[in-house]
């Protein structure tokens, strides 16, 4: 049995209703409204301070400064921290002034040759940047060093998972924030950074953690020499970058070099236009690729027939092309014999020929989502039902006809068949989509646009 009461103050200890045995690997769950100096998810994870501003409340002067590092002495067998000011819509709030003293503690602690040998189990790390408009009462460059030195205080050998997230509000992390906890991490495996939106450039080097096989740089301004830097990772399985605030050529021509990844997973984002040679010298040195988003405006028929042959043994595809035809579907297709899922807009060209293709090639589909489609007439949907035994999931979105009879009949076939979504569909009166979902109510999860049927079924979405 868990046991924290020699850890709280005894007016707290009425707020512990309930405790799991010690078989049960999440065992405590303490959700105290009133404090909120800490919540703790299960004896393997703690997280520091509330989740949301929402349950946001004030400090009673007789909860001791050291309450975190006494919980973390607690459990030597820690896992994973989540670390951070609660979320709030407004980008402002009260943080800061009470709880400084707390974190103050902990990277005192976290700082001291015991704090490390504690943390030494710690593999998972969640930092939520503090800024100087959660933390009034500092400015700005007190507020950076603040973030600077806990970033640099939690890094540790054996931490294996890091996501950092800025505020797209008052954010002022940078790579000096933030470079502290790559570098004292040699076993991390898994770096995730989030801005936001930020407008802050946040540049860092990745060329000592040649372990990583994950990294995802989200909602991110920085200098292309951060990509660059990756290419010493020869384990890396998992990139995703999403950005924009620069020429993506200078990406594109990383992307292309010769580089050593094992790359499974590759999501480009915010990619400008790029041509069929720029695409083939990306896809070409990856034919262990399984997953890939990507923009593929302006991409010819010839470009997407090329991707199909660089990348045989994809098996999730998610992109859009305003030029796509049906010939270019069936020229990338037939080289995906694997695929199973594939999902694409802007297909202002695509009709049934198209859908036909991608049944006949990929039999292993699983699920298809066609959105800004020409129109589908039965032989599309009748070709999905005679050859993708395994289909899961069907989405045709924001597009003109498509043939109800097929979706019937395909439904009918098909008992195994998870969702149906047909959301702002062209030319198809709304009563007509009404009496599909009437008949096949377990479709409905989420029908966006279509009041009368959330009406119907009393939904909340």
């Amino acid at each position: 049995m868990v046991n924290l009461f020699d850890l709280l103050p005894n007016e707290l200890i009425a707020k512990i209703s309930d405790y799991a045995d010690s078989k049960t690997k999440r065992v405590l769950s303490l959700l105290d409204r009133r404090i909120n100096a800490i919540v703790l998810d299960a004896v393997k994870c703690i997280r520091v301070f509330p989740p949301y501003c929402s349950s946001y409340g004030s400090h009673p002067s007789d909860i001791p400064q050291d309450i975190l590092v006494k919980v973390i002495g607690r459990y030597p067998k820690l896992e994973q921290i989540i670390l951070g000011p609660p979320k709030h819509r407004n980008g402002i709030g009260e943080f800061g002034v009470k709880e400084l003293p707390y974190i103050q503690s902990l990277i005192s602690h976290l700082e001291s040759d015991s704090g490390k040998n504690q943390l030494s189990s710690v593999k998972r790390i969640q930092y939520r940047e503090i800024t100087q408009d959660w933390l009034r009462g500092l400015d700005k460059e007190k507020a950076k060093e603040l973030n600077r030195v806990l970033l640099n205080s939690l890094g540790h050998r054996g931490l294996e998972n890091v996501r950092i997230k800025a505020y797209h509000n008052g954010s002022i992390l940078t790579e000096t924030e933030i470079q502290p906890i790559l570098n004292k991490s040699p076993d991390l495996k898994t770096f995730i950074f989030d801005g936001l939106q930020s407008s802050q450039t946040v540049s860092l080097s990745f060329a000592n953690q040649t372990q990583l096989t994950k990294v995802k740089l989200l909602h991110w301004n920085g200098d292309a020499s951060t990509v660059d830097s990756l290419k010493n990772c020869k384990e890396l399985e998992e990139l995703i970058i999403n950005y924009g605030e620069y020429s993506s050529g200078k990406i594109t021509a990383i992307l292309s070099a010769n580089h050593p990844w094992k790359l499974t997973h590759l999501e480009l984002k915010g990619v400008d236009r790029l041509n069929d040679a720029e695409l083939d010298a990306i896809t070409k040195n990856l034919p262990s690729l399984e997953c890939l988003n990507i923009t593929l405006k302006g991409i010819t028929d010839e470009g997407m027939e090329l991707l199909g042959r660089n990348c045989p043994n994809l098996k999730a595809l998610k992109f859009s092309n305003e030029s796509l035809t049906n010939s270019g579907l069936d020229r990338l297709t037939q080289y995906l014999p694997h695929l199973e899922t594939i999902s694409f807009e802007l297909a202002y060209n695509i009709t049934e020929d198209g859908i036909a293709a991608i049944a006949k090639n990929c039999k292993n589909l699983r699920l298809i989502q066609v959105i800004h489609y020409d129109k589908i007439e039965k032989s599309g949907i009748d070709a999905l039902s005679a050859n993708c035994q395994d289909l899961k999931v069907v989405n045709f979105s924001h597009g003109g006809s498509i043939s109800l009879d097929g979706l019937y009949q395909l439904v009918a076939q098909k008992p195994e068949l998870q969702y149906v979504e047909l959301n702002n569909v062209r030319d198809i009166e709304e009563e007509k989509i009404v009496e599909f979902y009437q008949a096949f109510p377990q479709f409905i999860k989420k029908i966006p646009y279509i009041s009368s049927v959330k009406k119907l079924h009393n939904l909340t979405i």
